[in-house]
């Protein structure tokens, strides 16, 4: 009998395109055991960051150098299949999260629209609504973010480096790195945020 209870999944950033390495867990052991087929290429370039849908249903990979967000699915054997690649509206996009209800999934970019390595200026929070297939966007609308105004983003400060959200779905939390700030956000029941304040938070604040 298989003894694998859980699955673990790596992003490997230092090939083009990126890769993730897929493992099970042996429930006894605890030790990692490869999946056939692993590594599975990350639909872009140096992927940074990772998460599980809290179905464990899809993998969100963060590749940074491509600007992409890449939704797989899971199978039940671990395995990894690409669903959906989106674009982020800026560029470097360098974290996620994924709320617990599994509705809504939020990056953080380096830079926002107009911004960019030669031209530096503030990051941005970007809020994807996941449907019920686990694609980014709401249902006939794939890719889409959640608007801000006329934006596709929320402002925050410079070089955001990390974002989380309340177990309670209500809050969302970026920590920017250059500013040594908390940028604090309440979401609203159509998933837009509105800011509830910048907070000051020790020195070059890298996750939380």
């Amino acid at each position: 009998p298989s003894n694998t209870i859980d699955f673990v999944y790596v992003t490997s950033s230092k090939q083009a395109p990126g890769q993730i390495n897929a493992y099970k867990v042996d429930s006894q052991a605890g030790a990692l055991i490869p999946i056939p087929n692993s590594p599975y290429g990350s639909g872009g370039n140096n992927p940074v960051a990772d998460v599980t849908s809290p179905n464990g249903k899809n993998l969100y990979v963060v590749n940074h150098d491509s600007n992409t967000i890449v939704v797989f699915t899971i199978a039940t054997d671990g395995s990894l299949a690409q669903q959906q690649s989106c674009p982020t509206p800026g560029t470097l996009p360098t974290q996620l999260a994924i709320n617990r209800a599994g509705t809504y999934l939020y990056v953080v970019e380096t830079y926002q629209p107009g911004f960019n390595a030669s031209t530096p200026g503030p990051g941005a929070l970007v809020a994807f609504p996941i449907n019920s297939t686990g694609q980014l966007g709401a249902t006939g609308n794939s890719c889409t973010p959640v608007a801000n105004g006329n934006n596709s983003f929320f402002a925050v400060g410079n070089n955001p480096v990390g974002v989380n959200v309340t177990a309670s779905n209500a809050y969302v939390y970026v920590a920017n790195e250059s500013d040594a700030t908390l940028s604090a956000f309440q979401v609203g029941s159509t998933g837009a945020l509105t800011s509830v304040g910048t907070f000051p938070v020790g020195v070059a604040p890298n996750a939380l």
